[in-house]
């Protein structure tokens, strides 16, 4: 949730991130430094497809391509799930 509110300009809230966490269609995934999160995407499978949800890096570890990582990840994800 930090990293979320350091993130995006409307974080969610706890409610919605356990609501989240618990849905079947939602893929989440983590990228750990350490023992400090460093940023984490998300999509929805659903009918085929796919949605971002969302993806946040933290400020310090930003321009380094873990944006990147996390977002081909969850597009091989995506497929291995079945999307188009």
């Amino acid at each position: 949730m930090e990293l979320d509110g350091e993130a995006f300009f409307d974080p969610w809230s706890r409610d919605t991130w356990q609501r989240e966490l618990q849905n079947r269609i939602a893929v989440w995934i983590v990228a750990e430094l350490g023992n400090q999160i460093a940023g984490y995407a998300g999509i929805w499978n659903v009918a085929g497809e796919a949605q971002v949800m969302r993806v946040a890096v933290k400020k310090t570890m930003r321009n380094q391509g873990l944006g990147l990582l996390l977002t081909t990840e969850l597009i091989h994800k995506a497929w291995d799930a079945g999307a188009e």
